[in-house]
């Protein structure tokens, strides 16, 4: 699981570095930052930023395809529904019950993981910021200009 998951990562990652734009890379190198800045601020952060919702899907699809362990023996939380399921016969009630953790386990994950974006990515949160103000302005600006129209005629 982890290789097949780690593959994507790494596709997912390279989608990434690649969108970042040659003309990027190249006004970088003429203002004079090292190989190192290059990668890391204006290859590596903007490109993270893009992909890390497809990041965090991935790391969400390899936590609900973990139940596919339970094929091998291992103890997760299908394997232990399996366990309850034989020795109570309810199998619906323990199915329904699996499910509902797998479903609060996902939202719990997409939460952590919205906030530690919301953290890590700054840019982001002010950019949001700023067409939200965009967004109030632009009613204003509509009734200031109907105003003038209606003062002068």
């Amino acid at each position: 699981m982890v290789i097949n998951i780690a593959a994507y990562a790494a596709e997912i990652i390279r989608a990434g570095l690649e969108s970042v734009p040659r003309g990027q890379i190249e006004a970088a190198e003429c203002l004079g930052l090292s190989k190192w800045r290059i990668g890391w601020h204006v290859m590596l952060q903007p490109s993270i930023e893009k992909v890390y919702p497809a990041l965090t899907s991935q790391f969400l699809l390899m936590m609900q395809a973990s139940a596919m362990a339970s094929q091998i023996s291992a103890e997760e939380l299908t394997a232990i529904a399996n366990t309850v399921q034989s020795d109570t016969f309810r199998s619906l009630e323990t199915y329904i019950v699996v499910a509902a953790l797998y479903l609060v386990l996902s939202l719990f994950i997409k939460l952590v993981t919205w906030a530690l974006g919301e953290y890590m990515f700054r840019r982001r949160r002010v950019v949001r910021r700023a067409a939200a103000q965009a967004g109030k302005a632009q009613p204003v600006a509509q009734a200031a200009h109907v105003a003038v129209q209606g003062g002068a005629a």
